[in-house]
């Protein structure tokens, strides 16, 4: 005897809906009720955390994490296109971290122009020569330096068009930790949320939970701030990847200048 076509299926024996169908659908319907200010908390600001690798975009994240009130966050890396189109809404601010999201801002700037919330992203900077000799502790020695030319140029070259715009604001890995007390001013300015305890002291009360592998591997532990790795480009056993680098970006001293390093 043939299949019973889908048709000919009784209600009693329809298939079941897929796996987690309902639960997303429930989901969806109240992120809209969020949204529309039926139920719960709207969404002030998504802050996007973004820019170059190796620049302190984890110990932001997490000094945001333990330090401040209000936010919905995510272990590890999220797009902020995702988030924006899909994640729950229980707080007034969401914060999501993924340097290569500086190539999403403009569909982000989309998105928030035509739904609830604002968009802020943050750029986090360093000096080029320390990102461009920087390892990864969360990956094996075999990796080498984690950002290749290629890619600081291409970063540089999207953060370039991203100027001086009000839904922007830069965070240099320098400063985040020898002045934390600044940043911590300055994005909350920005942003508009309240900080419960000092950034300096976010080693004191984050949440272990928050730290997998790879978010280790990125701080180098969970310890008080520490300014060692600043200027750590000049160390003799970076001096054959400082040949590489100048070679394979002859407009760095300019960069240099430009950008106020110290040349």
């Amino acid at each position: 005897m043939s299949e019973p076509t889908p048709q000919e299926v009784a209600p009693d024996q329809a298939a079941p809906d897929p796996p987690g169908l309902l639960r997303r659908t429930g989901r969806a319907v109240l992120r809209r009720a969020v949204d529309a200010g039926l139920v719960g908390e709207r969404l002030q600001r998504h802050v996007v955390v973004c820019g170059y690798p190796r620049s302190g975009s984890t110990l932001l994240q997490l000094m945001v994490d333990a330090c401040v009130d209000g936010v919905d966050s995510f272990t590890g890396e999220v797009e902020g296109r995702w988030a924006a189109e899909h994640a729950p809404r229980r707080r007034p601010y969401l914060l999501t971290k993924r340097p290569a999201d500086v190539e999403e801002v403009a569909a982000l700037r989309a998105w928030y122009a035509r739904h609830p919330g604002r968009l802020q992203v943050v750029v986090t900077e360093r000096d080029p020569r320390d990102v461009l000799v920087s390892r990864h502790s969360g990956y094996p020695p075999s990796r080498g330096y984690y950002c290749s030319p290629q890619r600081w140029r291409r970063v540089h070259d999207l953060l370039g068009r991203l100027g001086e715009a009000d839904d922007v604001v830069r965070v240099r890995y320098e400063e985040l930790v020898t002045d934390p007390a600044a940043v911590e001013r300055r994005l909350a300015d920005a942003v508009g949320w309240s900080v419960q305890h000092p950034f300096a002291q976010w080693h004191a009360v984050v949440q272990h939970g928050r730290l997998d592998r790879m978010t280790q591997g990125a701080l180098g532990g969970v310890r008080p701030l520490d300014a060692s790795s600043v200027g750590g480009w000049r160390r003799p056993e970076h001096a054959g990847r400082m040949a590489q680098v100048r070679a394979a970006l002859p407009e760095l001293d300019d960069v240099l200048a430009s950008e106020g390093w110290e040349p």
